[in-house]
């Protein structure tokens, strides 16, 4: 079997493409020429500092549970049963308060103004702990094309891959 070649790309927010190598890497391919990858919208600094400090104050007055792979977890949402495709609204009781401040902000920015959130996932990535996610494709039966995150509090890395068997996933799947 052939080994398998990983080839990292860093997004550029400003220009939108995605060039070869690792951020901050002096032996980057700068001769190599950029992928574009549709799809990818970065809003750089979309809260300013004071906001993000308030976001996060109230997100920690709420429950938090230790979850998968160290980190912690709030959730806010139906519970979906992925294998089955079901969704549970049983105790769903809508999004937390402090959400309505990013729906406003989001309602006047392009992009991502007709974004209507199903549900908050809140996650604290230590790591000390060790904490990350798992490599998982996320279903677009329940939430559509659109994934929306916002990284607070640190820088974030977010790697895409191609899935290893493309050829079986639909087109409704796939990114074209």
């Amino acid at each position: 079997s052939k080994a398998k070649v990983r080839h990292p790309f860093v997004f550029c927010p400003k220009c939108k493409l995605s060039w070869p190598g690792w951020k901050d890497d002096p032996n980057a391919a700068v001769n190599e020429a950029p992928l574009r990858v549709p799809g990818i919208a970065v809003y750089e600094d979309f809260l300013t500092p004071t906001e993000e400090e308030s976001l996060v104050d109230k997100m920690d007055r709420g429950n938090w549970v230790m979850s998968q792979s160290g980190r912690l977890k709030q959730d806010y949402g139906p519970k979906a049963n992925f294998k089955k495709k079901k969704v549970k609204f049983d105790g769903f009781r809508g999004l937390p308060g402090y959400f309505a401040s990013l729906e406003a902000k989001m309602l006047d920015t392009p992009g991502v103004s007709d974004f209507k959130a199903v549900e908050l996932c809140t996650l604290d990535y230590e790591p000390r702990r060790g904490s990350c996610i798992d490599p998982h494709y996320d279903d677009w039966w329940l939430w559509g094309p659109r994934l929306v995150t916002f990284n607070l509090l640190s820088e974030t890395v977010l790697t895409l891959s191609r899935p290893e068997e493309h050829w079986k996933l639909t087109s409704e799947e796939l990114i074209v």
